[in-house]
């Protein structure tokens, strides 16, 4: 993935667990109304929640594939990939339906106060 001239690779395998397991991950904030999940936790069994703009934190389950992190909150499911680069500057690509999209994610350890993501 490029963005703005840097390069940021897709992350797997060991290098996905290590910002995935035990994270929290924040979006920046949009305009309007949101009604995409604006925060998602990943607890290191497994338990997984999301939360966002008047919206009540929903439980579900994660599991960390290959290449990809895919979460289900009872009858949803919701996949993604990261790529990350060296300056801990992280995005997501969403892989929903037919049209996937990437998003600049903050991730932070779930024990660590959230701050805003920009």
């Amino acid at each position: 993935m490029q963005y703005r001239g840097a390069a940021y690779p897709l992350l797997a395998g060991k290098g996905l667990r290590a910002v995935i397991v035990g994270k929290a991950f924040s979006f920046p904030e949009t305009e309007g109304v949101v009604t995409a999940p604006r925060c998602q936790g990943f607890h290191e069994d497994g338990a997984y929640f999301q939360c966002g703009d008047r919206v009540r934190i929903i439980p579900g389950r994660y599991v960390v594939e290959h290449d990809r992190v895919c979460a289900t909150t009872g009858s949803y499911t919701l996949c993604f990939q990261v790529f990350g680069s060296a300056q801990t500057r992280y995005f997501v690509r969403h892989l929903r339906d037919a049209a996937p999209f990437d998003e600049p994610v903050c991730i932070r350890p779930l024990k660590e106060e959230a701050t805003a993501c920009r």
